[in-house]
């Protein structure tokens, strides 16, 4: 499953650096935004109206994996997120098992996230960064991730 999600998440990932370095912003944020909020209706729904006992013991088919690969890492370098609340929630609300669907999206984060990074450090010029910002982010990071985990 965490295979299928790398290698797609990548291919959407890219084109979406790539997208969403020719659209303005704005739009781009409203379209996440709303997607997002979807994804949460649909989750509220799942575990509020229907039996959630039941869970898959297969992964999902490559006909449902290979899309929601593409389409949350898409999404994800659109609008600055949404890699693991809609790859996360898709696979949850199909009855897979949250600590598997939860580890495979968070494994396969790694990959999408560096396709992306070097996706956008390839089609921005470099006088366009701020770097003081950038290094404020990777200190905080580097700060924040182990007391996270």
């Amino acid at each position: 499953m965490a295979l299928h999600l790398v290698i797609h998440g990548m291919i959407g990932g890219i084109t979406g650096a790539y997208v969403s370095t020719i659209v303005s912003g704005k739009p781009l944020s409203a379209v996440v935004g709303f997607i997002l909020l979807a994804m949460g209706f649909i989750i509220l729904y799942k575990f509020a109206f229907k039996n959630t006992t039941h869970f898959r013991t297969r992964r999902p088919p490559s006909k449902m994996l290979v899309p929601l690969g593409c389409a949350a890492a898409f999404v994800d370098a659109l609008g600055g997120g949404g890699w693991g609340p809609i790859a996360t929630t898709t696979l949850v609300a199909n009855n897979v098992k949250p600590d598997k669907a939860i580890g495979s999206v968070n494994f396969a984060e790694f990959f999408v996230t560096i396709s992306q990074t070097i996706t956008f450090l390839t089609l921005i010029e470099p006088e366009n960064f701020n770097w003081l910002i950038i290094l404020g982010l990777i200190t905080g990071g580097l700060i924040c991730a182990p007391i996270a985990a």
